[in-house]
């Protein structure tokens, strides 16, 4: 999981997670670990304004290329 903090103000937090599948989201999302994780919230700030939630797949993947 990654917390990105937007660098102008008033952009929104952006939560970035990588699931397996879509089935292993929704198990999650109905777990004791995910009320666990959403009793530690956010700085305030990150609630400024409307949520909502992108889902997207992976099309392509690439990692960077190491010295070798």
């Amino acid at each position: 999981m990654q917390i990105l903090r937007p660098q102008s103000e008033g952009a929104p937090y952006v939560v970035l997670t990588t699931w397996q599948d879509r089935a292993a989201f929704e198990a999650w999302v109905g777990s004791e670990d995910f009320r666990l994780a959403h009793s530690n919230p956010m700085p305030k700030e990150a609630f400024d304004g409307e949520g909502g939630m992108e889902m997207h797949e992976v099309v392509l993947e690439s990692e960077a290329a190491t010295d070798r």
